[in-house]
């Protein structure tokens, strides 16, 4: 259960993500009040760099010694070391010489906020009280969702629920999924987030 809500895939996947998916289900988490965005923000000032953000890269190219790198905005940086920190297979990055890339497959996981009452006869269930907080599925190809949990119950009538699943989840499914009461139908809040994959590249500049 804790990979398919942790990573949205069954126990197949290999033993270092697995691991790192027991890591978010023990007792010891924890977080930075005011949000967890302020490590990163310290981290970035206390190692001193310059920090360009709203640039993308579009080609690296080994010159000498060095490797200069091209962005989007015309900018061009010339460095000892560069590290690119994401998925290379999902680049528009132009390397110069060029380099081989082999083709994998990635999985995307879609997230899914709804604020409403999860519908028993969906799950099979006279009321929503017998529904358990988390629910888990198995890997298979005809389940619209790999878990569905609560994340708030505001009252008897009104919760928060995340859902991850591999597809967008649409809207006419949401409404067998969920039940709406008459004073929550006209402010119901759905909000969809896609997992988005964040390009950085890193470089140690001369």
């Amino acid at each position: 259960v804790i990979t398919r809500v942790n990573y949205g895939q069954s126990v197949s996947i290999s033993g270092l993500a697995g691991a790192v998916s027991l890591a978010g289900s023990g007792g010891g988490l924890w977080s930075i009040e005011g949000g967890n965005w302020q490590m990163a923000f310290g981290l970035i000032n206390h190692s001193n760099v310059e920090l360009h953000l709203h640039e993308e890269i579009e080609s690296i190219s080994y010159v000498g010694n060095l490797y200069e790198l091209n962005s989007t905005r015309g900018n061009n940086y010339r460095c000892e070391v560069t590290v690119v920190a994401t998925p290379l297979d999902e680049l528009n990055i132009r390397f110069i010489p060029a380099i081989s890339i082999p083709e994998r497959k990635l999985q995307h996981t879609h997230v899914t906020f709804v604020r409403g009452l999860l519908n028993p006869a969906y799950f099979g269930l006279d009321s929503v009280s017998d529904i358990p907080e988390l629910v888990g599925t198995i890997e298979a190809p005809d389940l619209p969702f790999t878990s569905i949990s609560v994340l708030k119950q505001h009252s008897a009538n009104d919760m928060t629920c995340k859902i991850f699943s591999h597809e967008p989840m649409a809207d006419a499914l949401l409404d067998h999924i969920f039940r709406y009461s008459s004073e929550l139908a006209h402010n119901c809040q759905l909000l969809e987030a896609r997992v988005m994959i964040y390009h950085f590249v890193g470089c140690i500049a001369i």
